[in-house]
């Protein structure tokens, strides 16, 4: 018998072997970023700083170094999937800082085609990203941690230098955070084009 795998969604898991060169500069910058700017994400629920609407990290030099790992990993995942005769383009992007007892809510990034979590600073202990299954909810009696075909929710455990891309659409939340360590994140959402 063949199975096929149908209504397929693509992530993308990459890390940035070089992020412990830079990864204290990076945080030291954040934390000045949170100091010196409002808060966005004036609809959230979840009170956790990020700069949305406030301070785009794409457009800022001081993250050059980063955002050019990101847009390369981008453009190879957006090959992967089958766009690569389309165009990839930054549209928006923010900086999230968790503090203890912080979370994000489930939510997507509808109106953007992909979109990029990458991790500056965190640990297993200051959250999960999890994303949800887009089927309907499966029955959790069927429920086996060795076979993929049953999740209902994904997690992965923060790391630094750890980026995730993912469809836009796809519904995700951060775990709250339970430490007194900070989980500190930049966010990416990029349209194609032709």
């Amino acid at each position: 018998m063949e199975i096929k795998n149908i209504f397929c969604i693509p992530l993308g898991i990459s890390v940035n072997e070089d992020y412990k060169k830079t990864q204290k500069k990076f945080i030291k910058y954040s934390n000045q970023i949170k100091n010196k700017n409002k808060k966005g994400g004036k609809n959230w629920e979840s009170k956790l700083y990020n700069t949305f609407g406030t301070h785009s990290i794409h457009s800022d030099e001081k993250f050059a170094d980063i955002n050019k790992f990101i847009f390369s990993e981008v453009t190879e995942f957006s090959k992967k999937i089958g766009y690569g005769h389309l165009g990839v383009a930054c549209s928006e992007s923010w900086l999230n800082v968790y503090d203890k007892y912080d979370y994000q809510e489930n939510h997507d990034h509808i109106g953007s085609n992909i979109s990029a979590v990458y991790i500056l600073q965190g640990s297993d202990k200051t959250g999960t990203i999890n994303f949800k299954n887009p089927a309907p909810s499966k029955q959790t009696y069927l429920f086996n941690p060795e076979n993929q075909y049953t999740f209902s929710t994904m997690c992965i455990k923060t790391q630094p230098g750890l980026l995730i891309i993912f469809d836009s659409n796809l519904i995700h939340s951060v775990s709250q955070n339970l430490s007194n360590e900070k989980r500190i994140s930049l966010a990416y959402n990029f349209k194609l084009y032709k």
